[in-house]
């Protein structure tokens, strides 16, 4: 993946001019925010860094990274944060800004690159392999409405999160990957309108909320 990467950098550069933004990863989280799960495992070994703890990789794992690796000049880690609940998204996100940290310590990366969700939704397909491509566990559409909001405030409170692009529009309709705004046929899902004004209401104390 690292040799691919920089490979397509390069000729996006020269076809698409030097000041192309490219993004590095370009992945989904998975089912699991273990550091230890392959996806995070995949991301991990494109840096050069070793699977958990985010330290240098061992002498026979260096066989297939330069002992000196190219820092990757990156505009930012793209990511598709899939979730099953708010709590997996946020747990996903703390994930994925761990490996960003040990790739800045380690001067893998620049410092101060921003985090683009590319792609970001609740799955609502009722389809048996719907979880298989990425995605955790189904959702109600309510809760999709309800968790889209809370996602939304999580992302805002975190200033490393730059955008979020909502995919999909429309649900593809075979019940396989239905994460869309509006069903196949064009009616709206209660999260059509939560998305047009994002707003999570949040118990402060007995008294107030914010």
């Amino acid at each position: 993946y690292r040799a691919m990467w920089f490979a397509g950098r390069k000729h996006m550069r020269k076809t698409a001019g030097l000041k192309a933004r490219i993004f590095f990863a370009d992945m989904a989280n998975g089912r699991e925010s273990d550091p230890d799960y392959r996806t995070w495992r995949l991301l991990r070994y494109s840096l050069c860094l070793r699977p958990k703890d985010g330290e240098q990789l061992s002498d026979a794992q260096m066989a297939k990274c330069p002992l000196a690796p190219r820092r990757v000049h990156a505009s930012g880690i793209a990511f598709h944060p899939y979730s099953a609940t708010p709590g997996h998204f946020r747990d996903s996100l703390a994930t994925l800004e761990q490996i960003v940290d040990d790739a800045e310590q380690a001067k893998r990366m620049k410092v101060g690159r921003g985090v683009y969700f590319t792609e970001q939704a609740f799955l609502t397909a009722r389809g048996a392999d719907a979880a298989n491509l990425g995605a955790a566990l189904g959702v109600t559409p309510a809760n999709q409405a309800i968790y889209s909001n809370i996602a939304e405030r999580i992302a805002y409170e975190n200033k490393r999160v730059r955008t979020i692009a909502q995919y999909e529009l429309y649900d593809e309709g075979r019940g396989f990957w239905d994460c869309g705004l509006l069903n196949a046929d064009g009616t709206p899902k209660p999260a059509f309108a939560a998305y047009k004004v994002a707003i999570d209401v949040m118990k402060v104390d007995a008294s107030n909320v914010k």
